[in-house]
């Protein structure tokens, strides 16, 4: 059934608790569950999505549960990338000189050898210091597309730097 707005808005209020609770069981954290069971919503309201008549809170929990898979799938990407920069950028005994020049030809080769979408969202991170949700926000694509790209380019950094 194509629910109105009015019905949507009852669904939300009547089932809200129970799906930012389930959430937050699995994100265990507030703030994400509450933007996992909106993200459902939303999607509804924007697709006008067909809930079923018979079991409409069974539907709500299984939406609010592929969401949850897809954010902790996100949140993985992001800790690996992380995990990759800490790695990269972990404190040495070069002098500063050095290091300067060493992070000039890195991003010289950065922007004239990485896709230009890579570039981007490389240059947004580490230039303009923004965070993936910004970056997201600023290029219309999705956190996980700011996390392939920021993948994608610390591995050709890596592989290009690895053998110098």
């Amino acid at each position: 059934m194509n629910y109105c707005y009015a019905n949507i808005d009852k669904l939300f209020r009547e089932n809200h608790g129970k799906l930012v609770r389930m959430a937050e069981s699995m994100l265990h954290d507030a703030k994400d569950s509450e933007d996992a069971v909106s993200d459902v919503f939303a999607k509804i309201v924007e697709d006008g999505s067909r809930i079923p008549d018979s079991d409409p809170e069974r539907y709500l929990m299984a939406s609010v549960r592929n969401r949850c898979i897809d954010m902790i799938g996100h949140m993985k990407i992001r800790q690996r990338v992380e995990r990759g920069l800490t790695l990269d950028t972990s404190p040495t005994l070069v002098p500063p000189d050095v290091e300067a020049e060493r992070a000039e030809t890195l991003i010289d080769y950065a922007e004239t050898h990485l896709p230009p979408d890579t570039w981007q969202v490389f240059k947004l991170r580490f230039d303009d210091l923004m965070a993936y949700k910004e970056i997201a926000d600023e290029l219309s694509i999705t956190e996980s597309a700011v996390y392939r790209h920021l993948t994608k380019a610390l591995l050709l950094l890596k592989d290009n730097f690895s053998k110098h």
